[in-house]
């Protein structure tokens, strides 16, 4: 069991938007990895999250955005974040037909290369494109959703990919999100996530406080719950 502290993403939408440069720059000095976005149709999950404006908006802050697509046919635009030189972007599989495809095309633009999955999608639809993949986020919730995570299965889940990308020596991160608890954070991160994105859901996170302060907080009460997890 992997027992390293995991890269923390935090959701746009928990920032305070009328000062992100601000915000930004204090997730910077707290570790964050990267700012995340959910960008949605309104067909594949409810019309919510972020859209290109903003993602452009956060660029040159001295965080990677990383993009999550919620869409049907994401190939459409992945040419509208490689032309504000988005770092990362990933996509839900379930509205991708030829998922290898625009695995392909997203790395060929200049950006690294993800897939989504919800809880009811099983493992296997996924199983062919982890030598295409950087990262696989394996999310707590369906999109739209607000609560219910099955933190059981969620976990279950985390150790069989661990062990499928072990077995295969490859290098695909798993990344985990959705509404998780700290409890559930901490054995995600035990059993092999090497990510972990928060959101407004996510136990631990005080939007209260300043992105920065939130953030050390939340990974230190993680840090102590791995001991136990």
């Amino acid at each position: 069991m992997s027992k390293s502290v995991p890269r923390f993403s935090v959701e746009a939408t928990c920032l305070p938007l009328g000062h992100l440069e601000a915000s930004l720059r204090s997730l910077v000095d707290a570790g964050a990895a990267e700012v995340y976005f959910v960008v949605s149709d309104g067909g594949s999950a409810p019309l919510t999250g972020a859209g290109p404006a903003l993602v452009a908006a956060a660029g040159g802050l001295g965080l990677a955005r990383h993009v999550h697509l919620i869409t049907a046919q994401p190939e459409r635009h992945v040419d509208i974040f490689a032309a504000m030189k988005c770092e990362r972007l990933s996509f839900q599989v379930e509205g991708c037909v030829h998922a290898h495809r625009v695995l392909g095309q997203i790395r060929a633009a200049g950006m690294s290369p993800g897939v989504a999955l919800s809880p009811c999608t099983p493992l296997t639809k996924i199983d062919y494109l982890l030598e295409l993949a950087d990262r696989v986020l394996l999310l707590g919730l369906e999109p739209g959703v607000t609560e219910g995570v099955a933190r059981g299965a969620l976990l279950e889940r985390v150790k069989m990919l661990e062990e499928n990308i072990c077995y295969r020596e490859l290098q695909t991160v798993i990344a985990v999100g959705a509404g998780l608890d700290v409890p559930t954070m901490a054995k995600a991160a035990r059993l092999g996530a090497k990510a972990i994105v928060v959101d407004g859901g996510s136990g631990g996170w005080d939007g209260d406080k300043d992105p920065g302060t939130a953030l050390t907080e939340l990974r230190e009460a993680v840090v102590i719950a791995m001991k136990t997890a």
